[in-house]
């Protein structure tokens, strides 16, 4: 009997497992703000995290979508 379990190519990896979360120091650094902002987003829900025993982190891919849902377009 073959096994249940399906190969993972490169392109199916898990961005959770995957990637390196961010601490609240390193997103305020990132997005140049000071760690009130960086709480003050996390409170409003505008940017997500996960928790991890009291921790709180920040995934790349997260940071990437608060910046482009603050992105605006600039007409010349």
């Amino acid at each position: 009997m073959g096994s249940a379990r399906q190969a993972k190519t490169a392109g199916d990896e898990d961005p959770m497992t995957s990637e390196k979360l961010k601490t609240r120091h390193e997103v305020a650094r990132e997005l140049s703000v000071s760690l009130r902002t960086v709480d003050n987003l996390i409170a409003s829900r505008a940017i997500e995290v996960i928790r991890i025993n009291g921790a709180v982190r920040i995934s790349s891919a997260a940071v990437a979508r608060f910046k482009q849902s603050r992105t605006v377009a600039v007409n010349a």
